[in-house]
């Protein structure tokens, strides 16, 4: 471990650090996994330290009580068997190793899940639209500013100019629709993201592309959110074995992701 690295693990376990050093250090914490792994073994370290010294101390008590009583000379120096010695050590040890073990099984826990959502945040995230079907009757230079702004990655503006169109026209307009749902995911607005792909698989009379878009993603963001979830791994697969779904090679590449070890622990633990 790096001395700088030291120290500020021991400053934030002292309480040393100010309340902005403690905010800074807890957002590495949560996007630094190897730091994160010295963080815990050196807090296991010094719950083993305090034990040890929490022992020492009563050793001592001990004995400062045993010479109070006459039982033992002051200058008496105490001689501990080679076996008593040995059990100690061994005890100490075996306390060690659980604090190791209940350390990594809690990191496991964590990042299992952390992994499991991120695999699926990167299949989301990378997946941009292409527009392939008519605009519908949205006029075509409003379409293309709203492209525009999307493709720029300006959520926040893409949103406002869509929902600021007569819902009337936005869901006779399904690509749109699509653009407003994954604008509201990249925002971080999951539920009202869901609530568009939703109701783009209710509309009647469009193009299945866009029916079959909205199921894909909507099921990425309930992965994301609950990656280890046994229901919705089995649509996952309903997709995969389907005959004509335009993902249906996307839900088997995800299907075999999810026989990644860390998978399997995070559905064995959930």
């Amino acid at each position: 471990m790096k001395k700088k690295e030291f120290e500020l693990i021991e400053s934030y376990l002292d309480g040393a650090l100010n309340e902005s050093e403690k905010s800074e250090f807890e957002g590495r914490l949560a996007t630094d996994s190897a730091l994160t792994e010295k963080f815990e073994a050196h807090r296991a370290a010094r719950l083993v330290l305090k034990e040890l010294e929490r022992e020492h101390l009563r050793t001592q008590f001990k004995e400062y009580s045993r010479q109070k009583k006459g039982l033992a000379g002051p200058k008496e120096p105490k001689i501990i068997p080679l076996r008593s010695r040995i059990r100690r050590i061994v005890r100490y040890a075996a306390a060690v190793a659980v604090l190791v073990t209940i350390t990594g099984l809690s990191f496991l826990f964590l990042d299992s899940h952390r992994y499991g959502s991120s695999v699926f945040a990167e299949m989301n995230n990378r997946e941009y639209l292409t527009i392939e079907r008519s605009v519908g009757p949205v006029e075509q230079a409003d379409f293309q500013d709203i492209r525009q702004l999307y493709i720029g990655e300006n959520w926040s503006e893409t949103i406002e100019q869509i929902e600021a169109m007569p819902i009337e026209l936005r869901q006779l307009s399904p690509d749109l629709l699509l653009i407003l749902g994954d604008a509201k995911y990249r925002t971080g607005d999951f539920e009202g993201a869901v609530e568009v792909y939703r109701d783009i698989q209710t509309l009647s009379g469009v193009d299945e592309w866009f029916i079959q878009h909205a199921e894909w993603k909507e099921l990425l963001v309930a992965l994301e959110n609950e990656p280890f979830n046994p229901i919705i791994k089995s649509q996952l697969q309903e997709i995969a074995n389907s005959e004509d779904h335009l993902y249906k090679q996307l839900a088997a590449n995800a299907l075999e992701s999810m026989q990644n070890w860390r998978f399997r622990f995070g559905q064995w633990i959930f």
